[in-house]
Order: C-alpha cells, then sequence, then structure tokens
C-alpha cells in the first residue's frame, strides 16, 4: 500500500470538497467528457491541474489550469512533466537568448487555452516576427553552421 505524506493526504482529503467536485465537473463538461491529449471517452477521467502554486485550494484555480484527461494519460503527464521541462529548458538555453523566451511564452500566453498545433506555429512565429529577434537568430545559425546558406 502507497505511503502518502501529510501533505498529499490533506490535499487528497480536498478533492472530496463540493467546491472541487463541481469545478471538476464544470471542466469535464468544458471538456465533453474526453480525454484532452488522447480523445478516450470510456475511461476514467481525471482532472489535471497544469500547474501548483503553494498554499492554492485545488479549486481555486482558473479553467485554463485545468484539463479532462483519462487515467492514462494523467500518469504519464504526472511522470513525464518534470523530465520534458528540464529537457526543454536546456535546449531553449543553448539556442536562445532569455529575451527571446519571454517574447515566445508571451506569445504563447496570448494564444488560445487550448493550443491546436496552428495555435503554437503561429505563437512561436509572432514571437520571432520581430526583425531584431530575427537577424540575432540568423547571426547564430550563421555562427553555428558558418559557410551554409539558408533556404530563404
Amino acid at each position: 500500500m502507497k505511503k502518502y505524506t501529510p501533505q498529499q493526504t490533506a490535499y487528497y482529503e480536498k478533492l472530496k470538497d463540493p467546491r472541487w467536485q463541481k469545478k471538476r465537473l464544470e471542466i469535464m463538461q468544458r471538456d465533453n467528457f474526453t480525454c484532452q491529449c488522447c480523445g478516450e471517452t470510456e475511461k476514467t477521467l481525471n482532472v489535471h491541474h497544469k500547474t501548483y502554486k503553494r498554499g492554492r485550494d485545488p479549486w481555486d484555480y482558473t479553467e485554463k489550469c485545468l484539463v479532462t484527461l483519462c487515467e492514462f494519460c494523467h500518469e504519464l503527464e504526472k511522470d513525464s512533466m518534470d523530465n520534458a521541462i528540464s529537457e526543454i529548458s536546456g535546449t531553449l538555453k543553448l539556442v536562445f537568448l532569455s529575451r527571446d523566451i519571454e517574447n515566445l511564452n508571451y506569445a504563447l500566453a496570448c494564444s488560445k487555452t487550448k493550443m491546436h498545433p496552428y495555435d503554437i506555429s503561429m505563437a512561436i512565429g509572432s514571437a520571432f516576427l520581430d526583425p531584431i529577434i530575427m537577424e540575432e537568430l540568423y547571426k547564430l545559425w550563421q555562427a553555428r553552421y558558418p559557410g551554409e546558406e539558408t533556404n530563404g
């Protein structure tokens, strides 16, 4: 049997609170009782918190911070996110300057809550439409691949 810390036990007790049950139902209804990762509708569904803030109750999050996931995708999400963030962080640091990453973050934050691949590509594109950023990216590319020509 899995042992929980006192903090985990207290948090799991809060998930029984009617305020969380109401919020959970609202999110599942918004998502049409469908896993937003794989499209599953027949398996047990969970409402996943995309982020956590210390001291905040489960029902005190905005709708954009919550998403419906099936049990499998929920477990996968919980297990994989820290590693994925660490990997992407390392890649971003190698390729971009902090200002560029801030622009990208802003563009993504301004995009729709449900991020369709087209929306993501538009957000990324808009982050780098700034001619100064594009010039800096070109210089980085030239430094990395000296003597090669671009396609554009």
